[in-house]
């Protein structure tokens, strides 16, 4: 693949001084690219660098596209969708919820949905309203 290597160089942590805050940016090379994340603190930083790390000593490959390990697109790619989550969710508290506390999940579904799905255009596989 054209699209991974394990060309990798992390440099030290940067302290960006500010006129109220400071950053600290963590920077590393993937192939010819350069690649920097700013953070807050340090701690933050030193963790992410620290992962870096981890990922590039294990013989990791990285993406040219995005500059980080392979796992961490993959772990992006696991993650289900809300509607899968709702539906989980109301499969797993339905058969033992009374029908005022069925009503209650219900309400909260319906009122958190909408901001998190505005702009899909996907439309969802019917698993769960089948059931």
């Amino acid at each position: 693949m054209k699209d991974i290597t394990y060309n990798v160089r992390i440099y030290t942590t940067e302290v960006i001084r500010g006129t109220k805050t400071n950053r600290h940016r963590v920077r590393w090379k993937v192939g010819d690219k350069v690649w920097r994340r700013n953070f807050h603190t340090a701690a933050q930083a030193e963790s992410f660098r620290s992962e870096l790390h981890v990922a590039a000593r294990s013989g990791e490959a990285f993406t040219l596209a995005s500059g980080e390990p392979v796992s961490w697109a993959r772990s992006r790619q696991s993650q289900i969708s809300w509607y899968e989550f709702v539906c989980q969710y109301v499969d797993m508290k339905w058969k033992s919820a009374s029908a005022k506390y069925r009503r209650d999940i219900a309400r909260a579904m319906v009122a958190a949905t909408p901001p998190l799905i505005v702009g899909n255009r996907q439309r969802p596989t019917l698993s769960c309203a089948q059931r």
